[in-house]
């Protein structure tokens, strides 16, 4: 079997990161965002492990719990958090 690795990433010149509106940060807003859509939700259907190095997975992992999920956060997240399960985690150490 043979398998593709992608890199997705996010890169500041300057090493701050901010992303004033994302999914759910304005709770009264519904709508799909399309920049998550587009990185995010339209690849998650190919991609059966995430590469993690240590700091960034212990950083994500408490996301990942289904049962942390609460029915009023925006659905983006719980699709996130759904994906997350169901995919293999890697962590990367030297």
């Amino acid at each position: 079997m043979t398998r593709s690795v992608s890199l997705q990433m996010y890169l500041t010149l300057d090493g701050y990161n901010e992303f004033p509106t994302y999914p759910g940060s304005n709770p009264a807003n519904d709508e799909p965002d399309p920049i998550a859509e587009e990185m995010w939700i339209k690849r998650w259907d190919s991609i059966d492990a995430l590469l993690f190095d240590p700091q960034t997975y212990d950083e994500w992992a408490d996301f990942w719990p289904l049962e942390k999920s609460t029915s009023d956060e925006h659905p983006w997240f719980r699709q996130m958090s759904e994906f997350s399960e169901r995919v293999e985690k890697i962590v990367l150490v030297r």
